[in-house]
């Protein structure tokens, strides 16, 4: 009876093991997502950034230049760790995306969402209120190059060609 008993419970052992606890299926992955978001966001050591602010009056949104959505896309993933290939990527109808951040233990942390624009949007990411607290921005938007502001030189242009890459 007892012998029984232990090959049920090695028997079913493994399926717990293997659980995620988050319904996103972004479980312990041994990273903290928000500091290698905040790590993609802050400015480098030789003065480059991630975007830059579009608007003074509102200082929790910035802009990024790029050439299509699918740029805004490439965009969107590298804020979160491994790209495109995170399992915890949802995916919706219209490009529409979103992740949940998690600690090394699985601890949420917040939420990023991704949706494709239009006109001269080619995409915006939103930062759940708790992600805008730790990195002050509420939105990311990524901004058509033949409609971002005009480089006329000066500190537009200083601020464009100090861009991360």
């Amino acid at each position: 009876m007892k012998k029984n008993l232990l090959w049920l419970l090695l028997a079913i052992l493994p399926l717990f093991a293997g659980c995620s606890n988050d319904e996103n299926g972004n479980s312990e992955n041994g990273v903290d997502d928000l500091a290698y978001m905040l790590n993609r966001l802050a400015p480098t050591s030789d003065g480059k950034v991630y975007g830059v602010l579009i608007d003074e009056r509102t200082p929790d949104i910035i802009g990024r230049p790029v050439k299509t959505v699918a740029e805004a896309q490439d965009e969107f993933y590298k804020l979160i760790p491994n790209g495109k290939d995170n399992k915890g990527i949802v995916k919706e109808e219209g490009g529409l995306m979103t992740y949940q951040l998690t600690d090394a233990t699985g601890k949420k942390q917040g939420v990023i969402n991704f949706a494709p624009g239009e006109f001269d949007s080619c995409g915006e990411v939103t930062l759940s209120p708790e992600l805008k607290t730790a990195t002050g921005y509420s939105r990311i938007r990524y901004i058509q190059e033949d409609m971002w502001p005009p480089r006329s030189g000066g500190l537009l242009e200083d601020l464009l060609n100090g861009l991360k890459k």
